[in-house]
Parts: C-alpha cells; structure tokens; sequence
C-alpha cells in the first residue's frame, strides 16, 4: 500500500522534537496524517504498522512512517484501534509509551444510538482528574528514565 504523508515537513518537525509531546502535536496537526487517518480504515492503517515495524531499522524515514501511522490512528475513534494501542506493551519506537498515555488519556468513546426514530450521539465521560494526574506521573516517569 501506498502511504501518501507530507515527509519533509514531519522530518522537520521529528527532528525539531525534542519531547513526546512535541512530536505527536505537530504530527497530529499535518494535514497528511489526518489525510492517512481518512484514506485508511483502522484495519488497514494496523496492517501497515505491524508490517512496517516487523522491519524497522534505524532510518529515520522509517521511524516517521511508523509514528505517521500511529499518529494518524489517534483520530480513529474506535475499539479496534484502542484495543490496539492498549495491547501494544511497547514498540521499538523511543517515545511510543508517552504517545499511548497521550492517547489514552484524550480518548473519549462516542457511540451512536436511536432511540424512538432520532440519532443520538453520546460520549463516555473523560478521564477524572485523579486518572490525569496518574498518567501525567507515568509520563514524567518515562520521560526521566528515558534521560538518565
């Protein structure tokens, strides 16, 4: 499959990263990876990560496909991809841990239901403040033994 991502610019922004934070807003801001997020269904986008990573080296290229692609994932507001990201322990990606916690604790469930002939569209509630500050220490956890 063909991705089609704007490389140069999320070169510029992979190599200007210099957090977790950082990488995954600028990436989720390019107009190609929410293009890859629409072009793919969220099968297809897993299919080409797990393909990608099962051959990663250490060209950059590669590494901004495989982040182009995890990223792109987050705007997937399905189980399939939170049951994928949940299930993924870690990857061979230096900051992938911290981009999990950023997903998970921006991940909202929206559901669509009917009830008596209408549409309605309903969210679980996000995470509790308790549940937020858990995973900013987890983050900040990482972010150190990762600098030390």
């Amino acid at each position: 499959m063909d991705i089609n991502i704007n490389l140069e610019t999320l070169k510029k922004w992979y190599y200007l990263a210099n957090t977790p934070f950082y990488l995954f807003k600028h990436f989720r801001e390019e107009p190609s990876i929410e293009k890859l997020s629409k072009d793919f269904n969220s099968e297809e986008l897993i299919n080409i990560y797990n393909d990608m990573i099962s051959k990663i080296n250490d060209n950059d290229e590669y590494i901004i496909y495989i982040y182009a692609i995890i990223i792109a994932l987050t705007f997937k507001e399905d189980t399939i991809v939170k049951d994928f990201i949940n299930r993924l322990d870690s990857c061979k990606l230096q900051w992938f841990d911290v981009i999990k916690y950023i997903y998970e604790s921006n991940y909202v469930k929206t559901t669509l239901s009917e009830t008596e002939g209408k549409k309605i569209v309903s969210s679980a509630q996000q995470k509790t403040t308790a549940e937020n500050i858990d995973i900013k220490e987890k983050i900040l956890t990482i972010i150190k033994t990762e600098v030390i």
